[in-house]
C-alpha cells in the first residue's frame, strides 16, 4: 500500500474513523466501508511526523508524531484524536481571525472558560484526501520514510 491508497478513502475528519468508507472505482463514486485488511495493511515501517491544519484556510499547522508500526487504522485514529482535543490556553494568541470568524468566536469561548476543540477551527474544511509528503527544510529527502514529515490533505 502507498500514500496513493489513501486517497480512496471518503471520511470526514470530524466523524469517528469507523465512519470511513473506500471508493469501489477509479472514477470515486460508489463507496463500501474500509475492510478490515484495508484498515490494518501497514503504510510505513517508520515513524512519522503529520503536519496537521488547525484552522479552516490551513495558515497553521501542528506536528503529531505517530510511532512505528503503521496503518491505515492508526493514522486515522490519530488524526481524529488531535482534531477532538482541546486547544491548550493561549494557542490561539497569535492567530489571525479569519473570514468566517472561527478564530475569533474560539478565543471568545475560551475567555469564558468553555473548552474549544481544534475541529471546531476547520469549517467545512473536513474532508480526507491523504497525505503528501513534505518537503520543508527539515525533511529534504525523507529517504526510506525514516522520521519523514507528510502533510495532511484535507478539502471542503
Amino acid at each position: 500500500m502507498s500514500l496513493e491508497n489513501l486517497r480512496q478513502i471518503s471520511w470526514l475528519v470530524n466523524e469517528h474513523p469507523s465512519t470511513a468508507l473506500t471508493y469501489v472505482n477509479e472514477n470515486y463514486e460508489n463507496t463500501i466501508p474500509l475492510s478490515d485488511e484495508f484498515k490494518n495493511t501497514n503504510i510505513f515501517k517508520n515513524n512519522i511526523y503529520i503536519n496537521l491544519p488547525t484552522q479552516r484556510y490551513a495558515e497553521n499547522f501542528k506536528k503529531i508524531f505517530i510511532e512505528a508500526p503503521i496503518n491505515v487504522e492508526k493514522i486515522l485514529f490519530k488524526i481524529y484524536e488531535f482534531y477532538q482535543s482541546n486547544i491548550p490556553e493561549n494557542d490561539l494568541d497569535n492567530t489571525p481571525n479569519d473570514i468566517w470568524n472561527y478564530v475569533l468566536n474560539a478565543k471568545t469561548n475560551m475567555e469564558q472558560g468553555i473548552q474549544v476543540k481544534y475541529i471546531e477551527l476547520m469549517g467545512d474544511l473536513v474532508f480526507f484526501e491523504g497525505l503528501s509528503q513534505s518537503f520543508d527544510e527539515k525533511n529534504p529527502t525523507a529517504e526510506n520514510d525514516e522520521e519523514a514529515v507528510y502533510d495532511l490533505i484535507l478539502g471542503s
